[in-house]
Parts: structure tokens; sequence; C-alpha cells
């Protein structure tokens, strides 16, 4: 039994400092809404004073009581973003912008469509962070019906504009 602690208890020491990579497949959008949805995202996000470059993306597609949602949240902090999904399994990657953008849904689903591409993706990039920084910055929902989307929900903590 004290193996066993040890083992486990040096187990969580190691992997503290341990890096963890996700291999993706490259996807697409077959949606040409979802990019403009991303692009005015991305447009607000950069009017804000903790905006850099490395800011992530990442889009839930999901059902809930017959009704199809697409959320976006935001984080400089790659485990956020990577992070697991009750609802959903990660589909995949694709770049806006230089932006990385991760997609979480069912396989079966028409928004997006897999590509032959893939890469390694580091999970945990805490260390990496130049500040110390909130993980959560914004939220849309989307609630989607006949193909239209329609904002729901919207969190904007951005508290003040670098004057772009």
């Amino acid at each position: 039994m004290a193996i066993i602690c040890f083992i486990y208890s040096t187990n969580i020491v190691y992997s503290q400092s341990w890096h963890y990579y996700k291999r993706l497949p490259l996807i697409r959008t077959t949606d040409k809404q979802i990019d403009s949805i991303l692009l005015e995202t991305i447009k607000s996000v950069e009017k804000c004073d903790y905006y850099t470059k490395d800011i992530a993306f990442r889009i839930d597609y999901f059902f809930m009581q017959d009704t199809a949602y697409l959320a976006i949240t935001t984080s400089h902090y790659r485990q956020d973003i990577f992070c697991a999904s009750g609802l959903s399994k990660i589909l995949g990657y694709y770049k806006v912008k230089k932006h990385l953008v991760v997609v979480f849904c069912d396989e079966n689903q028409k928004l997006f469509e897999r590509t032959k591409g893939k890469k390694r993706f580091l999970e945990n990039n805490s260390d990496k962070v130049k500040l110390l920084i909130r993980s959560e910055y914004f939220f849309w929902m989307f609630i989607i019906k006949e193909n239209k989307y329609y904002l729901k929900d919207m969190i904007n903590e951005c508290k003040s504009y670098n004057g772009k």
C-alpha cells in the first residue's frame, strides 16, 4: 500500500512540470457564417488591453433539447481551450487570422469537415504566458435555427480598449 501511494504522489509532482501534447486533425468550416462570426469576435478581442497574438478560441457545437447551440470562448491558456467537454469531444483545429481555433462537437455534424493535415499542440502553456491573467474573457452563445445564428448570450470581460 505504501508503494502505491508513493508512486501516485510522485506522478502528481512530476506531472506539474510535464508538457502534454495533443495531435489534432486540421478541419475547415463548411458554413461561412461561422467564419464571419469568428472574424467579428477577433475584431472585438483585438480592441482589449489583454489582447495578444497568442489568444486562442474554442468553439463548442452541441444540441440540447433539440436545439443547436454554438458557444465561443477565448483564453491565453491552452489548458482552458483543450479541457474536456461533457457534451462533445475535440473534432480538430483550424486557424483564423493566425489564431488557434479548437472545435468540440459530435462527429455527425455538417458545420466542419476534416482534412488530411494534422498538427501537434502543446496542451498546457501556462509557463509560457507572460502575464498573470484571467483565463476567460469573452463568451458568445448562439442558437442555430434554420441555418441562421441568433446571439443568445454574451459576456465581455474587456475592461479597457487599447485604441485600435
